[in-house]
């Protein structure tokens, strides 16, 4: 009624409002206010992904590597931004482009950038920290922390700035051929997935991982597998604002689909979560839950690449096919080319990384422009192709000469980039970080194990000691192999030191019963 008794001028000026110079210029501040505002929340949300990784390495490993993995997570962390906002934007984003290859590197460390653009600036630099973390699942137990911090530092400096600037800078190669990654499948994942490779290839495989026969093991479960649980759902969570803040999502054309972004960034790895679910109920593949979250991990990547251009039956389709991916990347990379991959980060990350700008290709419907292969766009899919491939094989060659030139004979000429014998005994903790906690876990399991079964001792077998005279040769056995292996006396010193104050001491005097011939055999060792 009181809508009816309004003045028809004041109606007019309702439906028909004018605005002047001031109310423009307000509603322009309102509106950048608001994309700051979701700029900054939807890159805190992915920053918090961090946390996501470092429970989903930790939870894969034993209290011995879990100190080392995490110095690792804040390694790259830190190591990511820096690079970022030093080197790595410049290089991806200024202008000009040369050839559409790189920028001229005109605003080193942000300088003469518009502070009204840092909080892309920091959107971006989180989706840099994320590419490098990746690394870190997969060199689990085997790569030195100083080496690590520099293999994240080349490859966020060399990879990382080229790949993004092809894809996602205005005069980028690939990008003016049309070539589409929404949130970075193959600019962050697969770029991520391919570092990991090489570092991994390079390192070898755990130790204890081979079987005689030379094929690796099976992958073993999570040691925490509530942490490990925890790490993948965080992740789940911090992926929504990965795929609506993407440096595409500064498009306007794509303002109308950020809320379709969103649920089909719910809908994939839903989907492949029940396709792995079915596949292992079928035997195709082992029944675990440490699977059933690689799937869901490789149903949000899937996602990622055409997060903008799929509808909701796309992306239920593109999610359902990441599982069957997944697992056969997975026996692909562990039994054919037996790579030692404990968390499945080249099957996740790079593999699901690839098949998802490939099925941007065929699904991708008209909201950018440019529509896919089931609409019959042809050329579209085949530019999809052509860029997955021409970004892996750069990150392959580029990041094999970064490690067997730059790292192995420059950086690290004089020192091991993997870690030595004695480290994989007791972990890095030890050493690097001074948790003499390690030593205590390690002899703690290895004399468990004695317990269960025959322990030999050089060329005769000892059994059915009590606990402490167990103790004693686990002791005494770990510590002539690492004295065989280690070259490092200062390492070999605080090994013998650790050893003897926690075990050997304590447990000497139980020892009385061992016979003659043994016990002589121990006092020569």
């Amino acid at each position: 009624r009181s809508y009816l008794l309004l003045k028809m001028s004041d109606l007019q000026s309702i439906i028909f409002p004018t605005y002047d110079a001031n109310n423009i210029a307000d509603l322009q501040y309102k509106a950048d206010e608001a994309i700051t505002s979701w700029l900054g929340t939807t890159a805190s949300q992915i920053f918090f992904m961090q946390l996501g990784f470092l429970c989903y390495e930790v939870g894969f490993v034993n209290q011995v590597w879990a100190p080392s993995i995490i110095l690792k997570n804040i390694e790259d962390t830190f190591v990511g931004i820096l690079t970022y906002i030093s080197f790595t934007h410049t290089l991806a984003t200024s202008s000009p482009s040369i050839y559409g290859i790189i920028s001229v590197p005109n605003q080193p460390f942000l300088v003469a950038v518009d502070p009204s653009l840092h909080e892309e600036v920091f959107v971006a630099s989180v989706f840099a920290t994320t590419c490098a973390t990746i690394i870190s699942g997969a060199v689990l137990e085997r790569m030195k922390n100083k080496a690590y911090i520099f293999w994240c530092f080349l490859v966020l400096l060399i990879n990382y700035s080229f790949v993004a600037h092809w894809v996602w800078h205005p005069d980028g190669w690939l990008a003016k051929l049309g070539f589409m990654d929404g949130a970075g499948a193959v600019v962050v994942h697969s770029t991520g997935a391919v570092a990991a490779w090489v570092a991994v290839r390079a390192l070898g495989p755990r130790r204890g991982s081979v079987l005689k026969d030379g094929s690796l093991k099976e992958v073993e479960t999570a040691a925490r597998p509530i942490i490990n649980a925890i790490g993948a759902f965080i992740l789940w969570y911090g992926w929504f604002a990965f795929n609506i803040s993407s440096p595409v999502a500064a498009d306007l054309r794509v303002g109308d689909a950020l809320g379709t972004t969103a649920l089909v960034t719910c809908i994939a790895p839903t989907m492949a979560s029940s396709s792995a679910l079915l596949l292992m109920y079928w035997d195709f593949a082992k029944l675990s839950y440490d699977n059933l979250l690689g799937a869901l991990l490789a149903g949000l990547i899937s996602i990622t690449g055409c997060c903008y251009t799929v509808n909701i039956w796309e992306a239920a389709a593109v999610g359902f096919f990441s599982a069957p991916v997944f697992f056969l990347s997975q026996y692909l990379v562990r039994h054919k080319l037996r790579i030692d991959d404990p968390l499945q980060i080249i099957p996740i990350h790079g593999f699901t990384g690839v098949y998802s700008v490939m099925m941007e290709g065929v699904f991708a419907n008209d909201v950018m422009g440019n529509p896919g292969l089931v609409y019959g766009n042809y050329s579209h899919f085949g530019v999809q192709v052509l860029g997955a491939l021409v970004i892996t094989l750069f990150n392959m060659v580029v990041c094999l000469f970064l490690w067997y030139v730059v790292l192995e004979r420059v950086l690290f000429r004089k020192t091991s980039i993997k870690v030595s014998i004695l480290d994989t005994y007791l972990g890095v903790s030890l050493f690097e970080l001074n948790n003499t906690m390690a030593l205590e876990e390690v002899l703690e399991n290895k004399s468990n194990l004695a317990k269960q079964m025959s322990f030999q001792f050089h060329n005769y077998t000892v059994e059915r000691f009590n606990n402490e005279q167990y103790d004693f040769l686990v002791a005494i056995h770990v510590f002539r192999d690492l004295v065989h292996h280690e070259k490092d006396p200062l390492k070999i010193a605080k090994a013998m030191i650790s050893m003897v104050q926690t075990y050997i001491l304590p447990s000497a005097p139980m020892c009385v019963n061992v016979s003659g011939t043994q016990r002589s055999q121990l006092i020569k060792i």
